[in-house]
């Protein structure tokens, strides 16, 4: 069983809805929810996150974050992206 594609997958998707609940603006979290819905053969709740990352539009890269973070916080944000 906890070898099994699906057992991951369902795993993934409990995960998703976890970072849907942080943040539910984040594009590339509802990529993976539409993703996971559509390996799991939920093509209707497939469709809907596929459309909602559509709309929502790209999450600002790695980079951007990091400067935004930088003015926030400038000690720390070496440490946490120096990895």
């Amino acid at each position: 069983m906890i070898n099994s594609p699906k057992f991951w997958l369902s795993m993934t998707l409990f995960q998703v809805v976890f970072g849907l609940a942080v943040d539910p603006t984040h594009q590339r979290i509802w990529l993976t929810l539409g993703f996971v819905s559509s390996q799991l053969g939920n093509t209707e709740q497939a469709r809907t996150a596929l459309t909602t990352a559509i709309e929502l539009g790209p999450t600002p890269t790695l980079d951007s974050t990091r400067q935004k973070c930088s003015v926030i916080c400038p000690g720390l944000v070496g440490q946490i992206y120096s990895v």
